[in-house]
């Protein structure tokens, strides 16, 4: 069985072949090929949540579990992946994994719901998860130039100094969300917030794309 640290992950996989594996997996779905079972969550005495995910896709012979933990300490993420036949394969540290499969799931929404000509990018966020929101909607457009707005402006600073030299691209950091909608092509809203942080008067011709935890009460966007 082989064992991938974060540092493992990130260096074994790769945005573009993750949407098409993403895409495969979305149409045995449709197929009913394959189970995926909703999240189910234990709570600790200690203050922690234990939360649990499993899957299988019986095309691709493979079976997995994601656990993660929450508490006052952070989140640890592990996922162990099996054959069909429930041979262990591989172990991951999964935050990573984690990240770059939710930006695989917006760059494949990218790939079909946004126009092939978009060339500018918003992000509202700035956390590991907007990075690899990024990172796949530019594998999938032309991008020129992507702009980010957070709450914390050495946050948000930091996101578009780091982003701008990993893609070759220039992002700059906005001082509001309503500039940041303004002038893009593809909006992309990847926060924690309980609070909507996005108003659907901002919109315009853009595609949005929106990722939030999994907990109900939280809301990325306003009703209108």
């Amino acid at each position: 069985m082989r064992v991938f640290t974060e540092a493992g992950a990130r260096a074994a996989l790769r945005m573009r072949p993750l949407i098409d594996a993403l895409a495969s997996a979305f149409r045995g779905q449709s197929a009913g090929r394959v189970t995926n079972n909703p999240r189910t969550r234990v709570i600790g005495g200690g203050g922690g949540t234990l939360q649990l995910m499993s899957a299988g896709w019986r095309d691709a012979d493979t079976m997995d579990y994601k656990a993660y933990t929450t508490s006052a300490n952070g989140v640890e993420f592990l996922v162990l992946l099996y054959d069909g036949a429930g041979r262990p394969l591989a172990t991951f540290e999964a935050d990573a994994l984690g990240a770059l499969r939710t930006g695989a799931a917006s760059g494949l929404a990218t790939r079909h719901m946004a126009r092939a000509n978009a060339s500018a990018v918003a992000i509202l966020g700035s956390g590991a998860q907007a990075r690899t929101q990024l990172t796949a909607v530019c594998a999938l457009r032309d991008v020129r130039r992507a702009t980010v707005f957070s709450r914390t402006p050495a946050n948000r600073d930091r996101f578009a100094e780091e982003m701008s030299a990993t893609l070759g691209i220039p992002v700059t950091s906005a001082a509001t969300a309503a500039e940041v909608t303004a002038r893009s092509d593809i909006l992309c809203v990847i926060t924690t917030a309980r609070d909507p942080v996005l108003a659907g008067r901002w919109l315009g011709g853009g595609y949005p794309s929106q990722c939030r935890r999994g907990e109900p009460h939280r809301q990325a966007r306003d009703r209108r």
